[in-house]
């Protein structure tokens, strides 16, 4: 294989450390750099750049927009692969990747969507919502991360590609690791709404919640994916329901202070 036309930084966000974030970080090794950013010192994350030659660098956690923009900010490196400490980069998309950067296609976008494959508790789901390609691999200087606190996402300025191969989303080992990520993730997204002055209401509790359900079980096809798929659906539609009901609790504890 000739030497790659263009060059490429691989950049992983960590919180904690994980055996599966040492694959993670392994699926990645043939990039021409990796950066880590940790929100808080991890001994083993520490040990770990060491061994892979991969920068790693401190920031206290703000949002992952900001923390992904810090990340991307100290690559070296144009073209950047974001991925999460929970995904995996299959040996098909890295393939696809490697021949794009031996060609001269590069040059013509200013990013790629990758399909992910969504793991939920050891399952692959098909259906449930769970089909997405968001942006993951891109040109900085044609693309760049907005600054949600969560959610955030790659907003490009020219012509977007797509690579097939998969990035595999482990994103929920257990049911106790999800609903730890369910409580964190909905105490971000209802403290980024009250700082936008958001309001709530019943409606938005939960009257939201058997429409995101029955999208997402009956007309996303949720139900070909079984019991997990139900039980997905089930918690994906109450995430709605926590967050504007956290966004409530934030709007009287206001009130009251």
């Amino acid at each position: 294989m000739s030497k790659p036309r263009f060059t490429i930084s691989a950049v992983i966000l960590a919180h904690q450390y994980s055996p599966l974030f040492e694959e993670v970080v392994q699926s990645v090794s043939w990039c021409d750099e990796i950066v880590i950013v940790l929100s808080e010192p991890v001994k083993e994350i520490e040990e770990l750049c060491h061994r892979v030659s991969a920068k790693c660098f401190f920031r206290p956690f703000d949002g992952y927009g900001p923390q992904k923009q810090f990340a991307i900010s100290k690559a070296s490196h144009d073209w950047i692969l974001n991925i999460d400490s929970d995904e995996w980069v299959s040996p098909k998309c890295k393939k696809e990747i490697l021949e794009l950067l031996e060609s001269d296609r590069p040059s013509l976008f200013s990013a790629f969507t990758i399909r992910q494959k969504f793991m939920f508790l050891g399952k692959a789901l098909n259906f449930s919502g769970t089909r997405k390609s968001p942006i993951r691999f891109f040109d900085r200087k044609r693309s760049q991360m907005n600054s949600s606190v969560v959610h955030e996402s790659i907003e490009a300025s020219g012509k977007i590609g797509h690579i097939q191969g998969p990035i595999l989303h482990y994103s929920y080992s257990s049911l106790e690791d999800y609903l730890n990520k369910f409580n964190r993730y909905t105490s971000l997204a209802a403290a980024e709404l009250h700082k936008k002055g958001k309001k709530t209401n019943f409606l938005l509790i939960w009257g939201r919640f058997p429409f995101l359900f029955i999208r997402r079980y009956f007309l996303q096809l949720g139900f070909l994916d079984g019991c997990y798929g139900f039980t997905w659906c089930f918690l994906s539609a109450l995430y709605s329901s926590i967050k504007y009901l956290k966004l409530q609790e934030l709007a009287l504890e206001k009130n009251h202070g």
